[in-house]
């Protein structure tokens, strides 16, 4: 009987961690996408930073290449990637109410270059030039025509969707006058763009205006120098226009790799960069979205200690056994209610038979008994020990039934020898 029991509950824990795992498997994906633009700017850059420290978790992250900021939350939306970089002003004019965003993680300058021969002070001047505004479907593209058209700069001007690739080679070949970007300071388009010596980089004297006019932009000033020492690049202090970078998923993405997702992501981003002040990213601040309550409760709160220390598939384990085990206690307690009485009903029984057998026994004990008496007592013994599965409940019938056994068979014994 001991035996069943035991087989049984191997059977149950069997069955149980084949939930589990099942369970794991399709709640935590070991694979995401990420949506970027090209490979010249800083989405793509992080991304692949990302994915070193997310492959450490099991987890492999593959970058889907997008045309921009509106092109990636398309591909959210459609469930086509999990995760997007989206830049700031972007997404609130996206008619998705399932989106939120995890954080802001990098500031996103305006570099607006224009040729050197040309007069150009503020972005109304830029009228009648050829001007290159970002791919059809980025965040860059949208709100260059916005600040554009605020300017008086319309489709009337030689307005042209470029992506950074073909950017560069416009202006090597004179097909563009100015170039309007957003993308990181440590993007490599910035670098190539401040080499080229017949390009120079605006300045945008009148920043507070913009601030003010538009909630989701602000402004910093860039160093004389700060982009190149040696070549002095800049050659002046330039005030840029910053939008920022966002993380944005879908609403119902599991919470555990939010979690996963902001711990990694304030590691890379928490040091800061060129323009990016130390210690301020990940954060909740200048995002166009509803922000995720784990972010906030995570930069509020820090990492809980098991989150610290335990792999995060041990930990989502954990709490996933946890979230099936906690709603079956009321039932496992019921079920004990139930089946205990009847269990005690059987063993009380058992031990009743037993007692009845040894009973019997007892009366002869008087007669002329041969061997198959003790051996009958023996194997009444090892039924016992055998059969009989003790809890503490009945640990003295128990013994007192082998007590009982030992003292007859002691008798038998003595009866026996005297004849």
């Amino acid at each position: 009987m001991k035996y069943c029991h035991a087989l049984l509950a191997v059977i149950l824990f069997f069955l149980f961690g084949c939930l589990m795992i099942y369970k794991i498997n399709n709640t935590f994906p070991n694979e995401l996408k990420i949506a970027t633009a090209d490979k010249l700017g800083a989405y793509y850059y992080f991304a692949q930073k990302y994915q070193k420290v997310l492959k450490e978790e099991g987890i492999d992250l593959k970058i889907v290449q997008t045309k921009g900021s509106f092109d990636a939350l398309k591909h959210l939306s459609e469930k086509d990637v999990d995760i997007a970089f989206v830049q700031g002003g972007t997404a609130s004019k996206y008619k998705d109410k399932n989106l939120i965003s995890l954080a802001s993680i990098f500031y996103e300058p305006l570099w607006v270059f224009y040729k050197k021969d040309l007069n150009i002070i503020h972005l109304s001047d830029l009228k009648n030039y050829r001007i290159s505004i970002g791919a059809k479907g980025s965040g860059t593209n949208e709100l260059c025509k916005t600040l554009l058209i605020e300017n008086s700069v319309n489709n009337l001007n030689k307005l042209y969707s470029y992506s950074n690739e073909e950017v560069l080679e416009k202006l090597k070949n004179n097909q563009l006058d100015a170039v309007c970007i957003v993308v990181s300071a440590q993007s490599k388009i910035i670098k190539e763009l401040s080499n080229l010596k017949d390009m120079e980089l605006m300045s945008f004297n009148r920043n507070l205006a913009y601030k003010v006019k538009y909630h989701f932009i602000n402004s910093i000033v860039l160093g004389e120098g700060v982009i190149d020492l040696y070549e002095n690049k800049p050659s002046s202090d330039k005030k840029l226009l910053v939008t920022t970078a966002s993380l944005v998923v879908r609403a119902d993405f599991n919470q555990n790799l939010q979690n996963l997702i902001i711990r990694k992501v304030e590691k890379i981003h928490k040091e800061g960069g060129f323009l990016d002040p130390k210690g301020f990213f990940p954060s909740i601040e200048f995002v166009d979205l509803p922000i995720s309550e784990n972010t906030k409760a995570y930069l509020q709160n820090g990492p809980s200690w098991i989150e610290e220390y335990l792999p995060f598939w041990l930990f989502s384990f954990i709490e996933q056994s946890l979230i099936i085990v906690l709603p079956l206690i009321p039932l496992i307690i019921i079920l004990i209610k139930m089946i205990f009485p009847s269990y005690s009903l059987y063993i009380k029984h058992k031990i009743f038979l037993y007692e009845q057998k040894l009973y019997n026994i007892e009366e002869k004990v008087d007669e002329k008994l041969d061997e198959s008496e003790i051996a009958e007592i023996n194997k009444l013994k090892k039924s016992i020990e055998r059969d009989c599965i003790v809890y503490f409940l009945y640990t003295q019938t128990y013994y007192l039934l082998i007590l009982k056994l030992y003292v007859l068979k002691k008798r038998l014994t003595e009866y026996n020898n005297k004849f």
